[in-house]
């Protein structure tokens, strides 16, 4: 009885953090959204709002349900970390579509669907694996993996939002496509997003981690090398529509992969620092596409400049490898 009356406080814990975290999500995300949409064109506030308060809401509300699934379901982490991803992925859809009162309504649901969730939160093990060991964290942040992982979110970001937040001026740059089909190029993207958030993930259960991210990689740098030769919109929106198809993979991936070199309990504060390289390669990307096209009056250098990034990337996912199992059996919690 003794294991059990010390889990009982313990798992109480957790499904408290669980709430406070689900709830400070919502109401994080739900403000930068809402105050979004009254800062009219005004970067600072704009910044604040969707970068700082809005990254904050689905910082909280993704790496809380990701590690949770992912301990739920050792056999099909990618597949259940993939779901997290596209949900999270689904709401820009919405918003592409011109419904705020849909997203707004998307944005309610969520917050009441996860505070309910997260009250019936049961994590295999909680005794021996529920929880992170921090020992065992700081053991992970001083091995090469994980700022390999690091570097491969990043430079896929990087590449991904250049992408999205240049479309409209590449297509008509490069296409020369009217600004309606422009715009359903821009509507578009977002379902490509949220496909390879699902696609990305299932795939690396049934062939592995590795080669799913070394074929992202490789379509992604052929796209973008062929991106500038694109005559027609619908050579244009395949290529387009590519590019962030293996985005979205790569993105809905990682959590998985991060559970399988340091252990399915270190994936929440793990995977939660590695987004520190989504938020770098968003800040950068859009700056680095535009401050290319200001410089040389083209597309193509900085298309040619995010192959490269791409083909770098390819080459972190060949060589990098789980760690030893010495270091390994140090960094995982008993039972991940």
């Amino acid at each position: 009885m003794k294991p059990a009356l010390r889990a009982v406080p313990q798992r109480a814990l957790v499904a408290a953090t669980g709430v406070l975290m689900a709830i400070a999500g919502g109401v994080f995300y739900s403000l930068g959204r809402g105050l979004a949409g009254h800062a009219g064109h005004h970067l600072l506030p704009l910044t604040i709002d969707c970068g700082l308060w809005g990254g904050l809401g689905l910082g909280f509300g993704y790496v809380l349900p990701s590690g949770a699934m992912i301990k739920w379901f050792p056999g099909r982490r990618g597949t259940v970390a993939g779901l997290a991803a596209a949900g999270f992925g689904a709401e820009p859809i919405l918003a592409s579509r011109g419904v705020p009162p849909a997203a707004v309504l998307f944005i309610a649901i969520l917050i009441l669907a996860s505070a309910a969730a997260v009250l019936r939160l049961r994590i295999p093990g909680l005794g021996r694996a529920g929880g992170p060991n921090w020992a065992m964290v700081g053991q992970a942040l001083r091995s090469w993996q994980w700022y390999a992982l690091w570097g491969i979110l990043f430079l896929n970001s990087l590449a991904g939002f250049a992408i999205l937040s240049q479309i409209a001026p590449l297509a008509q740059a490069i296409a020369h496509v009217s600004a309606a089909t422009t715009m359903g190029i821009a509507g578009t993207l977002p379902i490509a997003d949220c496909a390879g958030r699902l696609l990305g993930p299932w795939l690396s259960d049934a062939v592995g981690r590795a080669p799913v991210y070394v074929a992202i990689f490789v379509a992604q740098t052929g796209a973008f090398l062929l991106l500038s030769r694109a005559a027609s919109s619908g050579a244009l929106i395949a290529l387009t529509c590519l590019i962030v198809l293996c985005y979205g993979g790569a993105l809905g991936t990682l959590p998985a992969l991060v559970a399988d070199y340091f252990g399915s309990g270190n994936v929440a504060p793990l995977f939660g620092l590695i987004l520190t390289a989504w938020l770098g390669g968003g800040f950068l990307g859009p700056k680095l596409i535009s401050l290319v096209h200001q410089c040389t009056g083209q597309y193509e250098p900085a298309l040619e400049l995010l192959a490269g990034s791409m083909l770098m990337s390819a080459a972190l996912a060949v060589l990098i490898r789980p760690p030893t199992a010495q270091a390994q059996s140090r960094s995982r919690p008993c039972g991940s």
